[in-house]
């Protein structure tokens, strides 16, 4: 019985990677990355998800080199669990961010798209997914990278971005114009 349940693995196996890796190169149970401590998928809780919702955004706008990657806490569907080995297979990365199909190979998998916004719609962006959605809390919450903001929820909604910077932690950030008089554009990945 064990075996024939293993075989049936397999086979699945097979079919996902063909369905979904191979194309790219890979398949599902190929090592791809370690883990050094758990990642946990906890987006209710904010703090807590922080360290797997910045590797996402990271890696979005590390793929695209865009200037700003963009995500709401909610598009990140698995954690990362450290396990014995910290070994994380091609299938538990893309676990992570899974939703969604490819517009180009109709795979699955959310394509990256990369927008171009300035400094006032950047702040009307996070000022949306700032509104927190009571049946999906904190599953809204913005997560960035390449850029670092300020809001103060006590002020009125649509109005608590306070400012917007864009850098990163080497290089250091510079604020730029949120008021509307700036119509200097900025690329923005999203999956």
């Amino acid at each position: 019985m064990a075996r024939a349940v293993a075989a049936e693995i397999d086979k699945l196996k097979k079919g996902v990677t063909a369905a979904i890796f191979a194309s790219r190169g890979y398949s599902i149970d190929q090592p791809l990355a370690i883990a050094p401590q758990d990642l946990p998928n906890t987006y209710p809780d904010i703090p807590a998800s922080t360290l797997l919702a910045n590797l996402c955004t990271d890696a979005f706008r590390k793929a695209t080199k865009a200037d700003i990657g963009f995500t709401a806490n909610g598009t990140m569907r698995a954690g990362q669990a450290k396990g014995k080995t910290g070994v994380q297979t091609i299938y538990d990365v893309f676990a992570m961010a899974p939703l969604g199909a490819g517009i180009v190979d109709k795979t699955a998998g959310s394509a990256l798209m990369t927008g171009y916004l300035n400094g006032l719609e950047l702040k009307n962006l996070l000022e949306y997914f700032l509104v927190d959605n009571p049946t999906h809390p904190g599953g809204f919450f913005p997560r960035a990278s390449g850029m670092r903001f300020r809001y103060d929820l006590s002020r009125p909604k649509f109005d608590a971005v306070t400012a917007i910077e864009l850098g990163d932690m080497d290089r250091g950030y510079k604020v730029i114009n949120i008021s509307g008089k700036s119509e200097k554009l900025y690329s923005l990945t999203y999956p």
